[in-house]
Parts: structure tokens; sequence; C-alpha cells
């Protein structure tokens, strides 16, 4: 595979949200934290937004694809991993479920960018969580999906890769 340069390679941002003092819905930022311990390509930043606050604006306008883990209030088992790609920040199909994303701005952070110019995509790697009350840690159900969430981002990355060569 040739090198492509670091100046033209596309930005990749991935976001995990959610708050891990309430079981499950802490698996995003869970997610962010162990695929900090993985070697990324230099393209790729991974972000805890509990700390990201107002700068989830800057990720998405500074970004050409942004990666976002949650969890999802959807029909299926607890456990159960899915790849969402919306077709814009109101997808009607989407935005009610995510746990976190519309508390935390992600879609309003998403919208502003496309207004002022700039064109992330966004791609939603959720998980249905069973324990959504306070708890330490996750349930079994959503601990045995944290390794393949983290095989589905670096796929995503991986595939980023290829399509730049």
């Amino acid at each position: 595979m040739p090198l492509i340069p670091q100046s033209t390679r596309k930005k990749t941002t991935v976001v995990g949200v959610g708050d891990p003092l309430l079981g499950d819905r802490g698996v995003g930022i869970l997610i962010a934290e162990a695929l900090a311990d993985h070697n990324l390509p230099p393209h790729v930043q991974v972000v805890d937004a509990r700390s990201a606050g107002d700068s989830l604006d800057s990720l998405f306008a500074n970004s050409d694809k942004v990666i976002l883990i949650d969890t999802a209030d959807t029909p299926g088992e607890p456990g159960t991993i899915y790849r969402i790609t919306p077709a814009n920040p109101h997808d009607p199909a989407w935005a009610s479920r995510l746990n976190y994303a519309s508390t935390t701005g992600v879609f309003a952070a998403w919208e502003d960018a496309l207004k002022s110019g700039a064109s992330p995509s966004l791609t939603i790697i959720a998980i249905k969580p069973e324990v959504i009350r306070p708890a330490a840690g996750l349930s079994k159900k959503a601990a045995s999906a944290v390794p393949k969430v983290v095989q589905a981002v670096m796929a995503e990355v991986a595939s980023e890769l290829d399509s730049d060569t």
C-alpha cells in the first residue's frame, strides 16, 4: 500500500459519549479509553466527550469523518451492536434513540459544521444497553460487545486508509 502524505489524509475523530456511572450507558467512554491503548494512525483522534464540552463544534468542523460511540434504545437483545449512518442531523430514525448524542450536543455540532461549509460524515456505532441505572461497570452483555466495537472502529479506520490509495 503506498504511503499517503499526512496532509492529504482525511482526519477522523472518534467520539465516545456516555456516563460511566450509569452502567451500560458509559460504554462509549470506556470504548474511547480502550481505543487510546491501540496504535491508531496519526490522522485519527479519540475523544472522551465528557471532557469535550464546547469543543464538539470544532471537532466536527475540523474532521472529515466522525465516528460516534454511544448506546441506543432499540429493539433487540442487550449487547447488540448497530452501525448507523444517519442521512442528516435530524434523521428521525436514530436521533431520538441514541442515549447521549442528543444531550451532549453531537447532532447540533454536526449541523453547525455542515452550515459552516464543512462536510464531515457521521458514523455511529451503538450498543443496546442492558443496565441503564446507576451502577459501576458494564453488564456482561455490554462488556462482551466492547472488543467487537473496538474492532469495528479499527475496521472503519482501515477502510478509510484503503480508500485513500
